[in-house]
């Protein structure tokens, strides 16, 4: 069996045919640059995925791009459980705060840098989760920063971006009656001569503000009036509840505030009392400017400004390092937000440098862009294709603090309105044979559907052709066009295609074949396209030729074996050629004995030996393998049958005979080897007294569908597994026969085998056969002649496996037969 010429692992990353390749210079390394997905998935969204390949690295690049003018989209910021403690998956924040009909978030990333251990200053809550810097999510602030080198990225409630060059300031005041003081900050540590305002977000819904921690602190609760809401830029009227306290970590009232002191800022919490109205008033300031965000995360470094890559390789220690990294950005318009992974610390992806981050942030269309939380935590989310990038923590999601997601707004509908190809390929090579995957999109373009099936394609005349089903594309024509698909509904969509005339490898998925006369084996034709990816190619397309025609021919792309013996094929396409050994085996009886008779036709072990005395094998075809032991020990567990006994051709049916006489058996089973693997099939327990008689029906035992990789198949064991209780017993067992069936022939059939065709308008779907009509009578036969089925006053009639069989159809008293292939 041939093995692929591609790189599994780089072809698990692929999901459909490739864009024409482009090149992309990474800081100093030329990448070539293959889409392996695109399609939009959302309103105003698409998810692209890529695969880079330089000298020496791959990389895998995951992003999302989305259109701020579309009205159904927002971009919203989640803080985790929303609280500063506790984390959650990106996938779990997501689908948390949808609401159905009001808000879906159909896709995010990973947001900034948190907590990952430790405890508040109470020493027994925990923080993990918490954001290290600033977070705002639907204009609700759940921490302010206090490090210089954070960098944010915020957007307002009419989806303008913003990314600020210096840590934003979040300095605020409150108001009394009296006097006002400078608010430093939201949910931080307090410091002397701060005023610090606590939201019931903190961890353990306390301040935090201890005794010991923070002696000589004062604090005051606060309540929003009636009907006001505390959001950046925004003033919100407030009135004290409550009599100030020291030091007493106190609690913060559900939706209310408290805040806490020391110095001068204790003084002035002393001087508000319970029912005096205060307004707070919080803005925000990017680079000077007030921003009035309702959304912001918090990242370092800053690594794209102006559509220039920034130098940060001193910004912080891993900068340097090769890490999985995650970066949000927008265009220079401020029309187009770019969410990005890259993933790292694979063997198919790297990773990245901040620097090279920048790049690929500016390659897929970014102006400013930041790096948020990167390593394990590198996320990439879609609500119906899942999580798209490979997390470096064993695949599976981190849990982290927040995230930034893509929501849609509009309306609920279940409905398709519209129809996308998924990942044109745009440049298939010659011959290639194409399915395209059809999404499906309701009226607001929100992707609900991955498997539109009721689809026909067409395409331009020249490129190629059109399966007669209808659903793939065969490049066998030359230069560009388009194809294209329809519903019944009246849905469309359009790709363009090339075709690529050079081919650069050409090969057949096997090396050799059993062949028996009867199944007709269209040979599996490969090539390796511009990715180095393994794609099928439309065997029709070869043109063949056979060592020896009184063989084994191929017509049409189809193996079609003509008597015993051993033929070579070769295929033929662009200057390529590859050789396929065909044996073919013809069957000479429907059913076959594989017993010879011999003494070491399968040798016989007792397990354990002490548990069985006067053992005793012999062996005739007439009588078949017979057995006899004294069970001397309970730890007499199993007999196994062993051999290499090989099943000629292409059987339907492994049937084995087993007489236990009075031993009683608790299993039995049979172990078969294939070119492809092992396979081991348990089959039901002969009962005491008589012979039983157990099928493995082909090709159901080895899979759902006939491979050819599967053949020639070996009998390698029969293990019988006994369950008995009477010692020193002296048991006889026989094996009578094994043999194989051959549906399709029989000595002694009636002449079944010469059923002309009769014309009738069937359809197959699986193993089921669809007239069209009702008949009064649909009979099934297999071509020995036997009655395999029977359906009355039905328009239909099921297989009981793969083979050959007649259908028999009466109705009105009228009958008519026809042969019929099951191959699946």
């Amino acid at each position: 069996m041939k093995i692929s010429k591609c790189l599994f692992l780089l072809l698990a990353l692929v999901t459909g045919n490739a864009f024409a390749s482009v090149t992309w210079k990474v800081w100093n390394t030329e990448y070539r640059v293959d889409t392996t997905f695109h399609a939009q998935i959302g309103p105003g969204t698409t998810q692209t995925s890529l695969l880079l390949t330089g000298p020496d690295t791959t990389l895998t690049v995951f992003y999302l791009t989305v259109d701020l003018t579309n009205p159904y989209v927002d971009i919203r910021t989640v803080c985790a459980k929303d609280h500063l403690a506790g984390a959650q998956t990106v996938t779990d924040m997501a689908e948390s705060h949808s609401v159905e009909g009001e808000s879906l978030y159909f896709a995010g990333i990973n947001g900034g840098f948190f907590a990952m251990s430790g405890k508040a200053n109470d020493g027994k809550t925990s923080i993990v989760g918490r954001p290290h810097h600033a977070t705002v999510a639907e204009g609700e602030i759940f921490r302010t920063s206090t490090s210089s080198i954070c960098r944010h990225f915020g957007i307002t409630a009419d989806k303008v971006p913003y990314l600020s060059n210096a840590s934003v300031d979040f300095t605020g005041t409150i108001t009394s009656a009296t006097q006002s003081y400078e608010i430093s900050g939201v949910n931080v540590d307090a410091a002397n001569n701060k005023l610090i305002l606590y939201t019931d977000k903190m961890p353990g819904q306390v301040t935090q503000v201890t005794s010991n921690s923070f002696p000589l602190y004062y604090e005051i609760a606060l309540l929003p009036k009636s009907g006001e809401k505390l959001v950046p830029g925004k003033p919100c009227k407030m009135r004290v509840s409550g009599s100030w306290a020291r030091g007493t970590n106190m609690a913060v009232p559900d939706g209310g505030y408290v805040i806490s002191g020391k110095g001068m800022s204790g003084v002035f919490i002393q001087s508000l009392n319970d029912g005096d109205e205060v307004e707070v008033y919080l803005p925000m300031s990017f680079d000077g400017e007030e921003v009035p965000v309702d959304n912001l995360v918090t990242g370092n470094p800053k690594i794209l400004g102006n559509g220039t890559v920034l130098d940060t390789e001193d910004e912080r220690k891993d900068a340097v390092e090769w890490h999985p990294r995650t970066s949000i950005g927008y265009s220079r318009d401020k029309k187009t937000l770019i969410m990005l992974v890259c993933d790292g610390r694979t063997s198919v992806s790297r990773g990245v440098r901040t620097r090279e981050l920048a790049d690929l942030m500016r390659y897929a269309g970014a102006y400013e862009a930041l790096n948020l939380d990167g390593g394990g935590s590198s996320t990439l989310y879609t609500s119906m294709l899942g999580v798209r990038n490979h997390p470096s923590s064993n695949g599976v999601q981190r849990q982290v603090g927040d995230g930034v997601f893509v929501v849609s707004t509009a309306p609920r509908s279940v409905y398709i309105g519209g129809i996308g190809f998924a990942t044109p390929p745009h440049v298939l090579a010659k011959g290639e044979e194409y399915t395209p995957e059809v999404y499906g999109y309701n009226a607001y373009g929100l992707l609900i559907s991955t498997e539109v099936t009721n689809y026909t394609l067409t395409c331009d005349e020249g490129i190629g052709h059109i399966t007669s089903d209808g659903k793939s594309f065969v490049a066998d024509g030359s230069g560009k066009g388009k194809i294209y698909a329809r519903t019944p509904a009246g849905y469309t969509c359009e790709m363009e295609i090339s075709i690529r005339e050079n081919i650069e490898d050409l090969y057949f998925r096997l090396d050799s074949v059993i062949n028996d006369c009867h199944y007709r084996y269209p040979v599996e034709v490969f090539m390796t396209n511009l990715k180095g990816e393994e794609v099928s190619i439309a065997p029709q397309m070869l043109s063949w030729r056979s060592s020896d025609e009184q063989v084994a021919v191929v017509e049409e792309g189809v193996l079609r074996g003509l008597a015993s013996g051993v033929a070579e094929v070769y295929g033929s396409m662009s200057g390529f050629t590859d050789t396929l050994l065909v044996k073919v085996q013809e069957p000479v009886r429907h059913c076959m004995n594989l017993n010879d008779g011999s003494a070491d036709w399968m040798r016989v072990s007792f397990v354990t030996s002490a548990g069985f005395k006067n053992t005793s094998v012999t062996n005739s075809v007439d009588k078949g393998l017979e057995l006899s032991f004294l069970y001397n020990s309970p730890s007499a567990k199993t007999i196994t049958l062993s051999g290499n006994i090989p099943l000629y051709s292409l059987p339907d049916t492994l049937r084995i005979h087993v007489n236990p006489g009075e031993a009683r058996m608790k299993s039995l089973s049979c172990t078969l080897r294939t070119p492809s693997g092992t396979h081991t099939v348990d089959l039901p327990v002969p009962a005491v007294g008589r012979e039983s008689v157990a099928d493995i029906v082909f090709p159901d035992a080895l899979g759902e569908t006939i491979d050819m990789a599967n053949y020639p198949i070996t009998l390698s064991y029969l293990t019988l597994g006994l369950d008995m209780n009477t010692l020193g017993e002296t048991y006889h067992m026989t094996i009578p026969a094994v043999e194989v069936i051959y549906n399709y022939y029989n000595e002694n059939a009636s002449g079944i085998e010469s059923v002309a065709n009769a014309g009738l308008a069937w359809t197959v779907e699986g193993r089921t056969v669809l007239l069209g009509r009702t008949a009064d009578r649909i009979e099934l036969y297999n071509v020995g002649g036997g009655l395999v089925a029977l359906a009355r006053e039905s328009d239909r009639i099921s297989a009981p496996g793969v083979g050959l069989y007649v259908v028999r159809v009466v109705s009105d008293g009228q009958s008519v037969s026809q042969k019929i292939w099951i191959t699946k």
